[in-house]
């Protein structure tokens, strides 16, 4: 490891959000629940929630799998037993254990197995009825575990006694009793055992990956203690578990590392230890990442360290533009960026439609964050004002000129159809449909529309080339092209009010500047 500059910070400097997992797969194991969520978002590991539903996912895996094992398992009142006896002459039996730890079965009598282990009951069953029947091989058998109680105290939700049996885990009993409070450290729980032995609790490895190692049963009586998170260590950027995770003396990166999972984009060239030398100034370490996840190279732990892992930029980075219209085969088409235009999109569809207008493909854009939503402008008062607000996002491309802009992921192309009509708009006699005419030019249209309104402006009569095409005035345009329109507004009127109103805003205007120019003079 070396020392590095305090500018690599910067680059990691960033917070993700995480998700929320979803229930185990029927038949999934525990071994194998951590690798199920890995196609989720990463999990923020410093949220209490998604610690609560990792909790509940693990536990979950565990219904069904309680097995006792028969060299640990001790027996104690509450147990049903079973006897079995096979041979020419079958004996079956049951019977619970008693206060006193004792069972009695039919032609052998009591025995005392409270307190043993089911493995040690069933040799001393074994011994004891060789001389009684001979040459048979009885056979004990746990049948129903007994309910006990044990203790929770500490970060959980609410502690007190809980009911558990034999094969009830630590995870379990803690869900059982409310789940972790906000600041619980699950690295280092204590079970303090009726004969007063403890034992350590590292719930990290189960929470995570669903691992069993540490993820104890409980005998009759424990006392479970979760205690208050203090030192901790920090995993930012490129893992599916980022988050503050409690420090246990003897940590060590690798180990860590298989736990929190870094994702595949991870740049495991090198990463970055932020480590605190008094807890105000801090080194920066650089380490590489494919010595220490293969176990070849070992790199012990600080409380207070903070790892930072970079993404690879594009990580299998893949996008798509959508195709609709008169093309062949409209639909989704894949965009690299900045390779691929209009031209070439219209081509991956499968090419123009025989009916196709080349002259006027729509391009759309999504709107950006910041962006101003702007009306239809079919709703507008004014036409062709509305026209002219037209959304920023939608571009009429003309292929007869060219390949058109770039394409990029999310956009959607319209390649619309050959109309035969030309629509008449605005201050006419008579506003609609009129059909094509190769030879006709504006007026023409407008003649067959009725011919101008009383207050229509013909001057400034203009036509747009399709619903989002280009606008231009009427008299720059040698003839119109099918699906047209053609827009002829109003003149404003003017009245002898209006016309004071004007002389006199004018008037004051001028002898304001009078003023001005005569206090500037003296």
């Amino acid at each position: 490891m070396k020392t590095v500059g305090a500018a690599w910070i910067a680059l990691l400097g960033v917070a993700f959000l995480g998700g929320v997992g979803t229930r185990p797969a029927a038949g999934q194991t525990p071994g194998s629940l951590g690798r199920s969520i890995s196609n989720l978002n990463r999990l923020d590991m410093t949220r209490p929630a998604v610690q609560a539903q990792l909790m509940e996912e693990r536990n979950a895996a565990l219904l069904g799998t309680g097995v006792v094992d028969p060299e640990t398992y001790i027996l104690g009142p509450g147990d049903i037993m079973g006897l079995e006896v096979p041979g020419a002459f079958s004996l079956s039996a049951e019977d619970i254990v008693g206060a006193d730890g004792t069972i009695t079965f039919p032609q052998l009598g009591t025995l005392t197995v409270g307190g043993l282990t089911l493995a040690r009951a069933r040799d001393l069953l074994r011994s004891h009825a060789r001389e009684i029947l001979r040459g048979e091989a009885p056979n004990l058998l746990l049948k129903t575990t007994r309910t006990f109680k044990v203790h929770m105290a500490g970060q959980v939700g609410s502690p007190g006694p809980v009911p558990a049996t034999a094969t009830t885990r630590v995870s379990e009993a803690i869900q059982a009793a409310g789940g972790f409070r906000g600041r619980a450290n699950f690295r280092n729980i204590r079970i303090t055992h009726p004969d007063s032995s403890m034992e350590q609790v590292d719930l990290l490895p189960f929470i995570l990956a669903g691992r069993l190692t540490k993820n104890v049963t409980l005998r009759d009586g424990d006392v479970v203690f979760v205690p208050r998170r203090t030192g901790a260590v920090e995993f930012q950027g490129a893992f599916l578990y980022p988050g503050r995770y409690d420090y246990v003396p003897g940590d060590e990166l690798g180990n860590l590392l298989d736990l929190v999972q870094p994702l595949d984009r991870a740049d495991r060239s090198g990463a970055l230890i932020q480590r605190y030398r008094d807890g105000v100034r801090w080194d920066t370490l650089s380490v590489d990442l494919s010595g220490v996840l293969t176990g070849e190279v070992q790199v012990p732990l600080r409380e207070g360290d903070r790892i930072l892992v970079r993404e690879i930029g594009d990580w299998h980075t893949s996008s798509t533009a959508t195709v609709r219209g008169a093309v062949r085969f409209p639909g989704p088409i894949p965009v690299r960026r900045g390779a691929v235009r209009v031209g070439t999109a219209v081509r991956m569809a499968g090419g123009l439609m025989e009916d196709a207008v080349p002259q006027r493909i729509i391009l759309g854009k999504p709107f950006l964050p910041d962006s101003t939503y702007v009306q239809d402008p079919n709703y507008q008062k004014n036409f062709v004002e509305g026209l002219t607000t037209q959304r920023l996002h939608e571009t009429v491309v003309n292929l007869t000129e060219g390949e058109g802009p770039v394409v990029e992921a999310g956009d959607l192309i319209t390649v619309p159809r050959m109309e035969d009509w030309v629509e008449v708009l605005g201050a006419v006699k008579h506003p609609g449909f009129y059909n094509y005419r190769p030879d006709w030019e504006v007026f023409d249209y407008v003649d067959a529309a009725g011919g101008l309104g009383a207050h229509a402006d013909k001057s400034k009569t203009r036509l747009s080339r399709g619903r989002f095409g280009d606008i231009a005035y009427a008299r720059d345009v040698e003839q119109p092209a099918p699906g047209d329109m053609i827009w002829v507004p109003e003149r404003q009127p003017h009245t002898f009010w209006g016309f004071v109103k004007d002389f006199v805003s004018v008037g004051s205007q001028a002898f304001a500047l009078i003023l001005v120019i005569q206090q500037a003079l003296q």
